[in-house]
């Protein structure tokens, strides 16, 4: 894996395709602000005296959901975007693969997610010594690496999604640990931006943030699809 190389290609589309897009990263930034006033105000009431009981009353669950909904489709219609780019074919957008893709892909976090960490406290409050069962969540993150990447680019079904993306990562297992902390660095680096955004207003860190989030999606997907072409 040339890391160099595929820097390059990524910025390259980086430079030639951000313009088109940058409406609908503003569009993004503005709604997820707009949804998570609420969110924020909520983690500044709680304090360390809240019980359990009070802080799940004040959760905004319609907050939470609505945010988290638009942050999928947004995942899904940029990666679907950078695919046709890298791809060099038309892009379009397809209703019926979009919502075939946001149920894939909750059922995917149900799976390699939820349903795990429901498990295990049922496990922890039967033994309060089975607490190193979560140690299984990062592992399951891990291999589902490329599972949505595969859901959206190839509309394979959730366990079609799991076995690929189990096969390609442990196939290029160095060249994995090599992306996750070339990820930790870009993240690093998005939040000193974001941050310093801030300073002007919060959209503008906000915005600031997902236009650097959309170089790294672009490295990222870049960085699979040389994987899966190696892999197939």
């Amino acid at each position: 894996m040339n890391i160099e190389k595929n820097f390059s290609l990524s910025f390259k589309i980086f430079k030639h395709t951000v313009r088109s897009i940058l409406s609908i990263i503003i569009l993004y930034s503005i709604s997820l602000l707009f949804v998570t006033i609420d969110i924020q105000i909520f983690l500044n009431s709680i304090s360390e005296n809240s019980s359990p009981e009070e802080v799940l009353k004040l959760i905004p669950i319609k907050n939470v959901l609505i945010g988290a909904l638009i942050q999928l489709l947004y995942f899904i219609l940029i990666t679907q975007f950078i695919f046709h780019k890298i791809n060099k074919t038309k892009v379009k957008f397809n209703l019926k693969l979009i919502s075939q893709s946001i149920v894939k892909i909750i059922g995917l976090s149900i799976l390699i997610l939820i349903l795990p960490i429901f498990i295990i406290t049922i496990f922890i409050a039967i033994n309060p010594g089975a607490s190193f069962l979560f140690g299984i969540i990062p592992f399951l993150i891990f291999i589902n690496i490329f599972s949505p990447y595969l859901i959206i680019s190839q509309s394979e079904n959730i366990m079609q999604s799991i076995f690929k993306s189990y096969m390609i990562v442990t196939n290029n297992l160095s060249a994995i640990i090599i992306l996750i902390m070339i990820n930790v660095a870009f993240w690093s680096l998005l939040e000193i931006a974001a941050s310093i955004g801030q300073i002007l207003s919060p959209l503008i860190g906000v915005i600031i943030a997902n236009i650097l989030n959309y170089l790294f999606s672009i490295f990222n997907i870049q960085f699979y699809v040389a994987l899966n072409t190696k892999y197939k």
